[in-house]
């Protein structure tokens, strides 16, 4: 896994099991975790989507949501060409 940059250090010494400044740890920027909590975060400000009574509205919203999962793919994917 790649870091940014530790917090407090000039990134000289980066040990392999650093933990994000979420979990506690010095890694400042974008790990596993903060990603994690970031897609939790954004299922949950949706709310119960099956509480959704209107099957149309039910089902542009997990359709929706299968098309960010193809895009999230793709984004991940180009990551291995690089």
């Amino acid at each position: 896994m790649k870091y940014f940059r530790l917090a407090g250090t000039n990134g000289a010494e980066v040990e392999e099991n650093v933990k994000s400044v979420l979990a506690g740890g010095l890694v400042v920027g974008w790990t596993a975790d903060v990603a994690v909590v970031l897609w939790r975060r954004m299922l949950g400000a949706l709310g119960d989507i099956n509480a959704i009574e209107d099957p149309e509205i039910h089902a542009q919203v997990l359709e929706y949501l299968c098309d960010l999962m193809d895009l999230l793919i793709k984004v991940r994917s180009s990551f291995s060409v690089c």
